[in-house]
């Protein structure tokens, strides 16, 4: 999997542990609290060209930080400024959705899950 310079060798492990099982060709995938867009990048990568890749953080600094790290990917990102607890998608629209330690920045942890 390809998940862009920052942090590979230290996050690639938990990427891979996270999106490996979760994303397959074709899926169409929400990455929450994406941060940096580590694996939102690498989610870009296993669901190959025919996917659809949404990342979306609360974080206005971090979703302009993934908007400006250019890095080949199979797919556009679409970038999200939204809360995890009020996302601005309709119920079932991704097949995947995944979140690389966001949960613990949740303000409500279990509303989260």
């Amino acid at each position: 999997m390809h998940y862009g310079k920052q942090g590979s060798r230290f996050m690639a492990p938990f990427v891979e542990a996270l999106v490996g099982p979760a994303v397959h060709d074709g899926d169409d995938v929400l990455d929450v609290a994406c941060g940096t867009g580590f694996a939102t990048r690498a989610a870009a990568h296993a669901a190959g060209p025919s996917g659809k890749i949404t990342g979306s953080d609360l974080n206005p600094s971090m979703v302009a930080m993934a908007r400006s790290i250019r890095g080949q990917t199979p797919t556009e990102i679409d970038w999200h400024e939204a809360s995890a607890l009020d996302l601005p998608f309709s119920d079932r629209s991704f097949d995947s959705v995944i979140s690389q330690q966001g949960i613990q920045f949740f303000p409500e942890v279990e509303a989260g899950g």
